[in-house]
């Protein structure tokens, strides 16, 4: 067969990065099963957590380990019933065999872990997850849902990618193969760890099992606090500060401005990164976690489960307000060599009251667990 297209309902992400539980709900929802992506992401743990790594200057205000999102996914899966088969580091063309047999059989297949750089024309290795729901060997393109996109024309809208690819809707996105396998292959980026060739078939559950939350609060708490070795169960690769530490380690360095105080070109990058990484994308994922745990505190009584979420909404807060800092600094083209110091300590004390509520939220969500189990 040189054509085939199967038809699923596409979800575009909206503003919030958060294409791997975007292409696991669409894979999902072709399999009959409905979950809301708060409910997939506190499942799986995503909305908890922390990792910086001092020497590449790197934070995110989300457990996104270099092993990729696509594990924590996978865990999510698993949990409501799901049979997850995964593959990678195999040979293109057995890789491309594989995709077309499993396409062929009205099987979505979750491409895992594939580098955005050449196929948006974004300025720096990206990875993204995308859903494979068809090929055309004729006109040489694969066909996804890229949920990052939007389907009329809402774009990307967050880590100043404005507006890429231009022309394009995610619905049905056609991409070259040759564009397609290269992006595909991760080596010589920073996120070489993930291999090539990485996708995942998901089939429907055959039963439907009983999750059992003291576990999962367990886990989100070990997430929260730092003891992301505990959670994945294999060696994290890379260099990185977990949880509350990783924060007050970005804090310290923030507070003295990475060393580039008199280099201001080189500073704005890193700010703008923080912004993104930390700031944008923590303020919404630590409310999404608030608002679940709040739920379980109200529908047990559980007090500890009460004190997670307060903990969890004050981290949320600090976000914000770290955002708007950073943004003074970025919107102010005059701001003189004082004024940035003055504001680069405030961040730094933001981000110190973010690690001290992190800390406490991972400690009430352990002791919670222990409670309910």
């Amino acid at each position: 067969m040189s054509r085939k297209v199967i038809n699923i309902r596409y979800i575009w992400d909206g503003i919030v990065p958060r294409c791997h539980v975007t292409s696991l709900r669409m894979i999902l929802e072709y399999l009959g099963l409905k979950y809301p992506p708060s409910y997939l992401m506190n499942l799986c743990g995503f909305n908890y957590g922390f990792r910086y790594s001092k020497a590449t200057k790197i934070a995110y205000a989300i457990p996104n380990p270099p092993l990729g999102p696509w594990e924590f996914m996978s865990y999510a899966a698993e949990k409501i019933g799901c049979r997850v088969e995964f593959f990678k580091d195999r040979h293109w063309n057995e890789s491309w065999e594989l995709l077309k047999h499993y396409v062929d059989r009205d099987m979505p297949v979750l491409i895992a872990r594939i580098n955005m750089q050449g196929l948006w024309g974004s300025p720096k290795p990206l990875p993204h997850l995308i859903v494979l729901c068809g090929y055309d060997e004729e006109k040489g393109v694969v066909i996804v849902h890229d949920p990052a996109l939007g389907e009329v024309g809402e774009r990307i809208q967050f880590m100043g990618l404005v507006g890429l690819p231009k022309g394009k809707s995610g619905c049905y996105i056609e991409y070259d193969i040759d564009d397609f396998r290269k992006a595909w292959d991760l080596s010589g980026t920073p996120f070489e760890d993930f291999g090539k060739n990485g996708f995942a078939i998901i089939y429907a559950p055959t039963e439907r099992p009983i999750i059992s939350w003291a576990e999962i609060i367990d886990r989100n708490a070990k997430l929260t606090l730092g003891q992301v070795d505990e959670v994945i169960g294999k060696r994290i690769c890379g260099d990185y500060t977990w949880g509350p530490d990783g924060i007050e380690e970005l804090a310290a360095d923030v507070g003295n401005g990475f060393g580039l105080l008199e280099e201001p070109s080189e500073l704005s990058p890193l700010l703008f990164d923080i912004r993104s990484h930390v700031f944008n994308i923590g303020s919404s994922h630590k409310a999404d976690a608030h608002s679940f745990v709040a739920g379980i505190a109200a529908a047990t009584g559980n007090q500890e489960m009460e004190e997670a979420s307060s903990n969890l909404r004050y981290t949320a807060l600090h976000y914000e307000e770290g955002l708007a800092q950073v943004d003074c600094i970025m919107n102010n083209r005059s701001i003189n060599h004082e004024e940035l110091k003055g504001c680069l300590a405030r961040i730094s004390e933001v981000l110190g009251r973010a690690a001290e509520s992190e800390r406490k939220a991972g400690e009430s969500l352990a002791k919670a667990a222990r409670a309910l189990s």
